[in-house]
């Protein structure tokens, strides 16, 4: 995966966008097998971290489409963000973000 973006907090797996929306939706059993799940890089697939530069949130964010697009669930993981508003950050290879209509801000 190379090396941590300077000026990126360290990683907290317990701060995830899958976890913390774990607190407001029920995740399908198949995100057990997801990639991310064992990555080790669970805030790589936020949004945003508060107080990292462009750069540094560019870098992080390919890191997490690099290993989205080698995991076996990716589409069902796009799918669930497509059908849940609530979900933000990078799921299936895409980031999304909210917005009125709840589609990724651009394709992996």
């Amino acid at each position: 995966m190379g090396t941590k973006p300077a000026g990126v907090a360290p990683i907290d797996r317990e701060r995830s966008p899958k976890k913390d929306l774990a607190k407001q939706v029920a995740l399908p059993e198949f995100f057990a097998d997801a990639a991310c799940a064992t990555a080790g890089l669970a805030g790589a697939w936020d949004a945003s971290i508060h107080g990292e530069t462009d750069e540094d949130r560019a870098q992080r964010q390919c890191e997490a489409i690099s290993v989205c697009k080698r995991c076996p669930i990716a589409e069902q993981c796009y799918q669930f963000a497509l059908e849940n508003v609530e979900c933000k950050g990078i799921w299936g290879g895409v980031l999304f973000v909210k917005n009125r209509q709840n589609r990724p801000a651009a394709s992996a």
